[in-house]
């Protein structure tokens, strides 16, 4: 009977123990594409046509960079100096990007490009602004080249990254996963399931949660992220346990029961 007894006692406390351990572990892999559609087998088409035709929509606040080639040295040194007089410097962020002079958005979606005066750019395409400046120049020279680029187009990542934080993007495109391998990728205790993406449109906060474990998500619109975008990736399951007990709590406990196991050994011999 003691032997049983004492067989009890050891088992619980061995139990205990088992769950305390597991309980501290990772127990929810971070593996993108883990499930989810077969890429192969979507629709080609749409692909093609999300990959390649996207395009960035401008916004308020956004900084340009408007430069100008022609032929015609006079004019081209007038567009010059009318530029600097209406550009300003914005701030740099982390990636070390050289600071440009660039065209502010204001609050009402217009810049003031010289000889041309006022151009609505908020909730438009880079490509349908350049054509309409380029076009209106036409009044004046006969070969104007235009090219316009966004100089302030910066993202936001946190949470279960390696290196998270604030990124300027050199061009004018750029998907979730690229963000995440600038990062260093997501680290052991990540949600894919569960990240957030937070966007700005038309002044109001919206809040999207995507699965990124899916491979599909390449095929979301959310795929590709906008200027001041900021991309969450929470922490599993796992460690959100974790954070409730503190490593001396658990070491504590773990004594506690060793001390026990160790008591009913010697009372039960």
């Amino acid at each position: 009977m003691i032997k049983y007894i004492k067989t009890f006692f050891y088992c619980i406390s061995v139990i205990i123990l088992l769950l305390i351990s597991l309980e501290s572990c990772d127990t929810q892999k971070s593996v993108m594409f883990q499930k989810g559609a077969n890429l192969d087998s979507l629709n080609l088409q749409v692909k093609k046509n999300l990959h390649t035709n996207y395009e960035i929509i401008l916004q308020r606040n956004d900084i340009l960079l408007i430069t100008l080639v022609s032929s015609n040295a006079e004019f081209l040194k007038l567009f010059e100096m009318g530029t600097e007089s209406n550009a300003r410097i914005p701030n740099s962020y982390s990636s070390g990007m050289a600071n440009l002079n660039g065209f502010v958005i204001d609050q009402r979606g217009f810049i003031t490009v010289p000889f041309i005066g006022e151009i609505q750019a908020d909730k438009r395409k880079i490509s349908d602004l350049k054509n309409e400046i380029t076009t209106k120049l036409k009044e004046y020279i006969t070969d104007p080249i235009v090219n316009v680029k966004l100089v302030n187009f910066k993202v936001t990542v946190l949470g279960e990254v390696r290196d998270p934080g604030t990124i300027n993007i050199p061009n004018e495109k750029i998907s979730i996963i690229e963000l995440l391998g600038i990062t260093n990728g997501i680290t052991a205790t990540a949600d894919l399931r569960n990240a957030k993406l937070i966007r700005e449109i038309d002044g109001e906060i919206k809040e999207y949660t995507l699965d990124l474990s899916k491979s599909d998500i390449v095929f979301s619109d959310k795929y590709f992220l906008r200027q001041n975008d900021v991309l969450y990736i929470p922490p599993n399951d796992a460690k959100t346990l974790n954070s409730n007990y503190s490593p001396i709590y658990i070491s504590v406990i773990t004594s506690i029961l060793s001390a026990l196991i160790t008591t009913i050994n010697f009372l039960l011999k």
